[in-house]
């Protein structure tokens, strides 16, 4: 069983680094379908091997290439994701004493697959979306909530949806977006 976890993080980190994002998303599903291990354990190892592509995404940039992160916004954003993770998880745990294992599972590939769609809908409609320039230090802090909590509840790194909202929320472009969904996910795991 362990192969099956090396084998499938390795995969998800080659992919989540080839695309820009961190792999969480690609773990957490392809566990559950290959059923060998419960919720909790997905969702740690997911946590994890984020977690690691993260710390060297941003060590990586902060090092050898030009820090495009806006220190406010990036900061504002990790500390509502540390908040939003803390209700996630507390939502998470509600659910899973409420409900059957199986059932959590579900809505978690519910909520996944819906979010899948709508980043998917917001990539195709891009072109024709202006992207906002949120600068209130309030509002930034409750987009960070809003990632947490989801990103936390969903046992995923959340990457492309990330990279969604930063886009349209702060009109980040595709590198910029990355090096602050690093810095956040790395705040809140």
């Amino acid at each position: 069983m362990n192969w099956v976890f090396f084998a499938v993080s390795l995969c998800a980190s080659v992919v989540g680094a080839i695309c820009g994002i961190g792999g969480g998303v690609i773990i957490k599903p392809i566990l559950d379908l290959l059923g060998v291990s419960n919720v909790a354990t997905a969702s740690f190892l997911a946590g994890c091997t984020v977690l690691s592509m993260s710390c060297y995404s941003v060590g990586r940039t902060l090092f050898f290439e030009k820090n495009r992160m806006d220190l406010k916004i990036g900061t504002s954003i990790a500390i509502g994701a540390v908040f939003g993770g803390i209700i996630g998880r507390q939502l998470f745990a509600y659910f899973r004493a409420a409900a059957r294992p199986d059932a959590v599972g579900a809505a978690q590939a519910i909520g996944l697959a819906i979010m899948t769609a709508l980043s998917l809908l917001y990539t195709v409609l891009k072109r024709r979306i202006k992207p906002h320039r949120v600068q209130r230090t309030e509002l930034v802090f409750l987009i960070g909530v809003a990632l947490g909590a989801v990103s936390a509840f969903l046992g995923i790194g959340g990457g492309p949806f990330h990279l969604v909202v930063l886009t349209f929320f702060f009109g980040m472009d595709a590198k910029a977006a990355c090096i602050s969904y690093c810095s956040a996910r790395r705040q809140v795991l």
